[in-house]
């Protein structure tokens, strides 16, 4: 078995998404299911019965590309068999926007002003020609092709839902660079330092708030949760002085996807509720939160234990049936603590 490392972490199997190295972490102690970690996509978990329908032609490059930045922007997802047609027909992003998505990334990996990243696309390149066959008959790689350079490489690759190698170089060198965002050490070094403008425009990407009085709900759809919607959620959200906007209640013309995606632009911040665990909350919150608007996590008591471990780290509201009064002051108060009074406040 071929195997890579980088920085000190041994990958030893290959992605089921992109085909890049990738290790896979046992859930359990009898390790019956495991989560991935990817050097292109990140970590992620897929349910078995959708394991079994992803083949050698599941996506295409581009939709491979969409669904690594998918999944860079929400660590820990776990791919359940119903939400595979969804996530091959997910949105690809604008060219700006992928460019906007790697600069806010590459300010967070290097939060120090002056420090270099390097993002060797060309190394990246020669080891995916060097490879043999990238999907190997055996699922793993032929030889060991995949130095530290290019290994890191393919983490910028999937922030930036790039195709290729050379999509990720018009990013940073045709795009980032050239608007004066980056500034490369010396030429052809592949050393990159984030510009004083660079550094603005990430913290305008970051903190630039809608002028909006809307917040936008993200939730399950199913019926039962109706009365929680109607007695809970939007009640808090109107207590602060805001007005909630549930997508399924819009009337629109367009796809739902293209839908979500211009409302969330729209709104001053999202409540993300994950009460059964659907995958389209987390891609909202996660796009939400690469706009730079204020998420705002809760979840029905019982179903905390169901989240995905990547998103516990948030301060999640709990809600009972019995008590969607006492949610709704408690989301008033996050609201109000978070994001501020909204101007429809009753006076």
């Amino acid at each position: 078995m071929s195997t890579y490392e980088l920085s000190g972490v041994r990958f030893s199997n290959q992605c089921l998404i992109c085909s890049y190295p990738c290790r896979a972490i046992p859930r359990d102690a009898g390790a019956a299911s495991y989560d991935y970690d990817c050097v292109r996509c990140g970590r992620y978990a897929i349910a078995h019965a959708a394991i079994t329908r992803i083949g050698r032609d599941t996506f295409t490059p581009l939709q491979i590309a969409n669904l690594s930045g998918y999944i860079r922007q929400n660590p820990g997802f776990l791919i359940q068999q119903v939400d595979l047609e969804r996530l091959s027909n997910l949105q690809t992003p604008s060219v700006a926007e992928k460019a906007a998505n790697l600069l806010v990334a590459l300010g967070k990996e290097c939060p120090q002003p002056g420090s270099t990243i390097e993002i060797s696309d060309g190394a990246l390149a020669n080891a995916l020609h060097h490879t043999s066959s990238v999907r190997a008959g055996n699922g793993e790689y032929s030889n060991e092709s995949f130095p530290d350079r290019a290994l890191k490489a393919s983490k910028w690759m999937g922030v930036a839902s790039a195709s290729s190698p050379e999509e990720l170089a018009y990013l940073v060198n045709d795009f980032l660079k050239a608007e004066g965002f980056l500034t490369e050490k010396a030429h052809g070094s592949r050393a990159y330092t984030i510009t004083p403008p660079g550094w603005q425009r990430i913290h305008d990407l970051r903190h630039t708030q809608s002028k909006s009085t809307k917040a936008f709900i993200a939730m399950s759809f199913a019926p039962e949760l109706n009365e929680f919607f109607i007695n809970g959620l939007a009640p808090g959200v109107q207590a602060a002085g805001y007005e909630a906007l549930r997508i399924d209640r819009t009337e629109h013309n367009n796809r739902i996807d293209d839908e979500i995606i211009a409302a969330i632009r729209q709104t001053k911040f999202l409540v993300a509720d994950f009460t059964k665990n659907r995958g389209g909350v987390y891609y909202e919150a996660g796009f939400a939160q690469g706009l730079g608007h204020q998420v705002i996590w809760s979840v029905r008591k019982d179903h905390l234990r169901k989240v995905q471990f990547d998103t516990r780290q948030y301060n999640f509201i709990r809600w009972q049936p019995d008590d969607l009064s006492g949610f709704a002051r408690l989301l008033q108060n996050r609201i109000e603590a978070t994001i501020g009074k909204g101007p429809l406040t009753a006076l």
